[in-house]
């Protein structure tokens, strides 16, 4: 993808990292109940959680604050409001998914922690992948378009002081 500003290209980064990371969760979601003394299993673990608890908070919270706005004044409403909702569902589900994690880090996973764990993971990494593709597809491309060098110089810089 050619994208013309430095914000546009931040966020493409995080999609394709987190699509992969997304698929990594889907495929242990679909796995037999893991050991966590394994250390790539706890490692693993602890990359969704501060993926979910840092990068895709402060991801939806900059697209909230800073580039929404940008598509209201457009009349891209409808693109917001549908990322909007996405977001509504996705994180509360992803905190409720950190707090899975926690309490599987702190006591390992029981038969019924993992059978909870489950289908949530794989929930939360469908909604994810599915909300970073439509990203790709409608609001990269659009926002890529609208920014001006000024504004995205200043977008860009605050997103990284926010991370």
């Amino acid at each position: 993808m050619n994208l013309n500003n430095r914000v546009t290209r931040q966020l493409h980064d995080e999609h394709v990292a987190v699509i992969a990371l997304m698929d990594k969760l889907q495929s242990f979601s679909s796995s037999n109940q893991p050991d966590l003394s394994n250390s790539q299993v706890s490692n693993f673990l602890s990359d969704v959680k501060i993926s979910i608890e840092g990068e895709v908070t402060n991801h939806f919270n900059f697209e909230e604050e800073d580039l929404f706005p940008i598509l209201n004044n457009e009349g891209e409403t409808d693109m917001s409001d549908l990322l909007h909702e996405d977001h509504e569902v996705i994180l509360p589900l992803g905190m409720e998914l950190v707090g899975l994690i926690t309490e599987a880090q702190a006591n390992g996973f029981t038969a019924e922690s993992w059978q909870k764990f489950k289908p949530m993971g794989t929930e939360f990494a469908e909604r994810l992948r599915d909300h970073a593709s439509k990203e790709e597809i409608g609001l990269v491309p659009l926002i890529d378009d609208l920014l001006v060098a000024g504004v995205d110089a200043d977008l860009a810089q605050k997103y990284i002081d926010n991370r």
